[in-house]
Order: structure tokens, then sequence, then C-alpha cells
């Protein structure tokens, strides 16, 4: 019966093939697709298997999202009961656990960061300071450049140095320069940066531009414009007071410099001391942290980098722009999210994030390959098509087989092992193609992704998990198999003694 299936396969190599190319592009999208998002959802997972990723959460004050406490709520005063029950309700949905009120929930200051490091399972919250300065290194300027806080004694801005050495305390008068401010400013080769060694680098805050004066007016044009017609009796007889405040402010404004002048920016001194390179395929990546660097140009230490940050009035009163927050496992990380957003902050675990995107990738990548699957069906109605065709040409050779003995069961084996063979050898065909262009496919995607990501990429962006070496023909065979059933049960029902006076 194989020796039968296999020469009725060959009887029309031409149509076989065309037959055989629905089931070809079938397999082959299939494990391109699947290959992809498994590649891709290992490149999520490298990326944050070093360092501490999984045990960080991001943390930023916003608008947060505090839950009310359920409330037992009472309804008073005249009215019907209808009326009664439905101000209950709507009460009682206002104050439900689960309401959530967006606003901003609490400033993140020292004070918020102490109370934080209290939190159960939180082992460390470090603020993230990132603020944009104008820079001056003798003929050499710079304007809006971002400038952050490092962590003196990070073994991972060490390793990253072309020239020069990491500042030498938190509070030391010290900067690093990244090597993409050292070529704006003409230092490209490594004689160049050992040039910018030394410099002496003045950061200076942004000019906000002048500001008003109390109340965004001159206090005496704001008096004078004043309707009195509109105030009460209780604040007509609070005017006086409230007016010589004012004209104090005013005049203190004034011995400052003038009403409405705009304070100094802040400013610091400090000396070049090394100058560091750009992230590389292999380098330890913090996802927050790293994350917030990419476009930092100069690298302070953090004690010195929160003298300047906070040296601005606006800052102070603001505090800290995010943080991160480590928890003692990864395990936690959820936990610890859940309950800083309870505390009304606004917060995400790296690894909440990463689940979420691997979540993505997958239903994608299912998604997409049900889309395939379409090929395979379409493939499927080819081979009842080709099948029902070589039953038809066939009906003279069915019935020989039948005359001699062939069982109907046999007859049916033998069609259905044509079937079988068409997808078999298809879908190894459409695996072995996909390995093949794999190479250079994955080659070509990759430089693309190193043009334009943000991070190194490193690693395979096609892995073909080995479950998909042996389903792929498998499913293959299978859908051929299937689609040979019907011209298997009609080559069943040929008469013998028709279909050998057949001509």
């Amino acid at each position: 019966m194989l020796a039968f299936a296999w020469e009725g396969t060959l009887r029309r190599p031409g149509r076989t093939l065309l037959t055989m190319s629905g089931v070809f592009i079938g397999v082959l999208a299939l494990t391109l697709i699947v290959s992809v998002g498994e590649g891709l959802a290992g490149f999520v997972e490298r990326t944050v298997s070093t360092h501490e990723n999984l045990r960080q959460v991001g943390l930023s004050p916003g608008f947060g999202q505090r839950i009310r406490e359920a409330e037992d709520v009472e309804i008073t005063g005249p009215m019907d009961e209808a009326r009664r029950q439905r101000l209950r309700r709507a009460a009682l949905a206002r104050s439900r656990p689960g309401t959530f009120i967006a606003r901003r929930a609490m400033t993140l200051d020292d004070a918020a960061l102490a109370e934080l490091r209290g939190l159960p399972h939180v082992v460390a919250v470090t603020p993230i300071l990132v603020e944009r300065y104008d820079l001056r290194a003798g003929d050499l300027t710079a304007d809006g450049v971002p400038v952050m806080a490092l962590e003196v004694g990070d073994r991972r801005y060490a390793e990253r140095l072309l020239v020069g050495r990491a500042p030498a305390a938190p509070d030391a008068r010290e900067a690093l320069v990244h090597e993409h401010l050292a070529w704006r400013w003409g230092a490209a080769t490594d004689a160049a940066l050992e040039g910018l060694l030394g410099r002496e680098l003045e950061l200076r805050g942004l000019e906000e531009g002048a500001e008003p004066g109390p109340g965004g007016l001159d206090p005496r044009a704001l008096l004078e414009r004043l309707d009195l017609s509109v105030l009460t009796p209780e604040e007509r007889a609070a005017l006086p007071r409230i007016a010589e405040k004012l004209l104090g402010a005013a005049g203190a404004g004034a011995r400052d410099g003038g009403a409405g002048a705009a304070p100094e920016p802040p400013r610091l001194r400090l000396r070049i001391v090394g100058v560091l390179r750009d992230l590389e395929a292999g380098d330890d990546f913090d996802v927050i942290v790293d994350g917030n660097a990419r476009q930092v140009d100069v690298f302070v230490p953090r004690e010195t980098m929160r003298e300047l940050y906070f040296a601005a009035p606006d800052r102070r009163r603001q505090g800290y722009r995010r943080a991160v927050v480590l928890v003692d496992d990864a395990r936690n990380a959820g936990t610890v999210e859940t309950l800083l957003r309870d505390r009304g902050w606004s917060a995400f675990s790296v690894a909440g994030v990463i689940a979420r995107v691997q979540d993505t990738f997958s239903a994608i990548t299912v998604a997409v390959a049900f889309l395939t699957g379409i090929a395979l069906l379409v493939a499927a109605l080819g081979i009842v098509n080709t099948m029902v065709t070589s039953v038809l040409e066939r009906t003279r050779e069915i019935g020989l087989w039948k005359a001699v003995g062939a069982t109907n069961g046999q007859v049916r084996r033998v069609f259905l092992l044509e079937g079988a063979t068409l997808g078999a050898v298809g879908g190894v065909a459409g695996l072995l193609a996909a390995l093949l262009l794999k190479v250079p496919i994955e080659g070509a995607a990759l430089d693309l992704i190193a043009q334009r990501a943000p991070v190194p990429v490193t690693g395979d962006l096609f892995v073909v998990p080995a479950w998909l070496l042996l389903a792929g023909p498998a499913m293959a065979t299978a859908v051929a198999t299937l689609a040979a059933l019907y011209p298997a049960h009609r080559a069943t029902q040929v008469d013998p003694v028709r279909a050998l006076r057949h001509d």
C-alpha cells in the first residue's frame, strides 16, 4: 500500500508540486512567525535577566490613584423612600473600595522616601535625578543638555569608561561626559578625549524667563483695577491687610532686584574626570535607570547633583520626579507595586511590564499564526481537489485492486497515505526552507533593529523551539490526511465490475 501511495503521488509530478506548495507555504510561514515570537520574547527576557531589574518598581508622584475605604452611608432628611434609596446607592458607589480618585497624591521628597523605605519587602528607594542644564567647558558650549546623578562605586559606569576614571566620592565636584557630547565638541579620537580630562565644566540652570510679581501683576495696578462692589463686607474689611502684604512683597522684590526680577539660575562648576561610552551588547542594562539615561550627556555624583537640583526653588517645592524601589525578591515586586498604588503613587514593576510585553508577543504570535493557517486550509482544499481528480482518473485501477481481492479498508488506506505523503513532504520542505531563510532574514533584521533600537540587541531574533520541529510537519501531515478522507471514501465506492468495463 505504501508503494501504491508513493507511485500515485509521483504519477502527476507537476500537479503534485502545485498541491504541495500550499502546505509548504503554510509551514514556512508558521515556522518563521513562531520563531520571531520566541526570539522577541527571549530578547526581552535576556535584556532584564541581568542586574536587578525583576526586583525593581518604578515610582513617581504624578496623578496617583487612591482607594477610598467603604463607609456605612446614612441618608437623612425629609424625602420619600424611593429617593432615599437612590441617594444611598449613589453614596455607596462613591465610597466603595475600588473607587479611584485621580489626583496628585503626594510629593516625592526625602520624608516620603524615608516612609517608603519602611514598607514591607522594600530594600531601598533611590530617587532618579535628571535635569537639563546649559554647559560650558572653556570655549566649548552646549545648551539644554540632560544631566543625571550616578551612584559612585557602580561598576557599570567604571566598565564603560573610554578614558579617565569614575568620580571619587558622592559629593565630589567631578563629572563624566558621554562620548556623544565629546563628539559634538569635536573629540573623536582617544587623544582628543584625553584632552577633555581636567577641563572645568560649568553647569547653569536653564533660563525660565522673568517671573511676574505677586498675583501676576504689579500690586498697585492690581488694587486700582479691583472692583470693590463684588466683595462681601468681610472681604472689604480685610482688604487693607491684603494690600499691606502685597505692597510689602513688592517692596521686598524691589530690594532684591526689582519686582518681577527673575532669580539667578543655579550654577555649579565641576571637573571632567572621564568619558563614558554608550551601552554595548553584553552590558548590564538597568531598565529604569538606563532607560532614563538614554539621552543623558553628563553624569554627576549623586550628592553633587542633588545640591544642584534643589538649588532651584521650584524643585524644592515639587520634590523628585521619579524613583526606583528595590524589593527583597522578584516575587514580591507585584505586591509592592499594588501597595504603592493603593497609597496614591504611580507605580509599575519591571517584572509586571515584562510579563505584559511577553503576553502581548504571545498573543500577536498566536493571532498571526492562526492567520497563516489559512494557507494550510487552502492547501487542504487543493489536496481534496487533486485526489478526487486522481480517484476519477484511476477508477479502472481501483476496480482492478478490488477484483484481485483488495478490501475497502485497503483502498482507503492507499489514498489516505497519499494525502499524508503530500502533507509530510510539504511540511518538511517548508520547515527546511524556514531554517535556511532564517539566516539571511535574521541578519538583515538585526542590522535594521540595531540602527533604530535604543538599547543593544544581542542573541537570535529567530528561535525555533524544539516542539515546532516536530509540530510543523506533523500538523501538515494531519491536515493533508484529513483532506484525503473524502477522496479515500469515494475510492471505496468504486464498483469493480463497472470500473473494469470503463474505457
